[in-house]
């Protein structure tokens, strides 16, 4: 393989300062770049988005590779991957050269791809966590939820009973069940009993810590576009990445053609604002409820949202 472009002697020396390790480092770039992340964790997230930046910064993405075939460009960084840095310095100065060049390149999409594979993990991690965390309230609220369920059976039972006398059906009902108790039984049902659409929103919410921590680094560092049917999806990404450094507590005009109805509660507040805050959650949860199976294939995404940076990819 030929090297595809001059490049200036800098450029040369940036390349293969990759193969030496650095004063005070164990490996080489050259190993980190090529190790992909291992734990699913926002710090594990955070050194996934640096390796793409760092490869990403060597501008190759930018090159004209069509006159070299694909699958070569493929096999050279394959091969590129598993051989040691020492051998690729034996290389004489072109072949040097254009191994690291196809090394580079190919790994800026397969850092590309293991940080939003990390991404997608985090957000399935939190949003089981925050299932989780329902499940375990619900069940420790099913006992009071159970007895309020029964005092309105009773009071329901009175009601639909043909024998009651209708000129005196509330006598009756509070004669056998007290106002007191029965207002109270509406109010823990009220506030323990969860809408069918429910899908541990409030939890979801309180989840923002952990969210915060990676997601404003995804949408900041990662450049997507979409398919039609993702177009309001990639509206709401770039507006929250224009706004992640932003302190404010309400957001301006978003889009909020994609807040569906089960959030509006938690993503509006009582003046009709959206925090960033509910945004971020509202936007993490939608990205998660779009994964469908079909065909007995790997969940796919219907909003098919697309990285920029993946157009070239072969």
């Amino acid at each position: 393989m030929e090297t595809p472009i001059l490049f200036a002697c800098k450029q040369k020396i940036e390349l293969e300062a990759i193969l030496q390790v650095p004063k005070g480092e164990r490996s080489s770039r050259f190993d980190y770049y090529r190790k992909g992340p291992v734990t699913i964790s926002a710090l594990a997230f955070k050194e996934a988005i640096k390796r793409y930046l760092e490869l990403q910064a060597f501008g190759f993405s930018n090159f004209d590779f069509s006159h070299i075939p694909p699958a070569r460009l493929k096999n050279l960084a394959r091969h590129t991957g598993v051989i040691s840095a020492n051998k690729i310095s034996r290389m004489p100065e072109n072949k040097r050269i254009a191994t690291l060049v196809a090394f580079v390149r190919t790994y800026e999409t397969i850092a590309l791809d293991d940080a939003l594979e990390l991404l997608d993990l985090l957000i399935t991690e939190i949003s089981g966590n925050a299932k989780k965390i329902g499940q375990k309230k619900r069940l420790r609220t099913l006992k009071d939820l159970d007895k309020s369920a029964l005092t309105l059976a009773r009071a329901c039972e009175i009601l639909l009973n043909e024998d009651t006398n209708n000129t005196r059906l509330r006598e009756s009902i509070f004669s056998s069940i007290s106002k007191e108790n029965l207002l109270e039984s509406v109010n823990v049902i009220n506030q323990l009993a969860r809408p069918m659409d429910d899908n541990f929103h409030d939890e979801m919410v309180d989840q923002y810590g952990k969210v915060r921590r990676f997601l404003p680094r995804a949408l900041k560092n990662i450049t997507f576009k979409a398919a039609s049917a993702g177009k309001d999806t990639l509206k709401a990404l770039t507006y929250l990445a224009s706004k992640s450094s932003s302190r404010k507590k309400t957001l301006k005009n978003p889009p909020v053609e994609i807040i569906i109805q089960p959030w509006r509660r938690l993503v509006f507040d009582k003046e009709g604002n959206v925090t960033p805050k509910l945004g971020y959650i509202g936007l993490m949860e939608f990205d998660r409820a779009q994964e469908t199976i079909s065909e007995g294939h790997e969940a796919t995404r219907r909003m098919k949202v697309n990285q920029e940076k993946l157009k070239n990819k072969s």
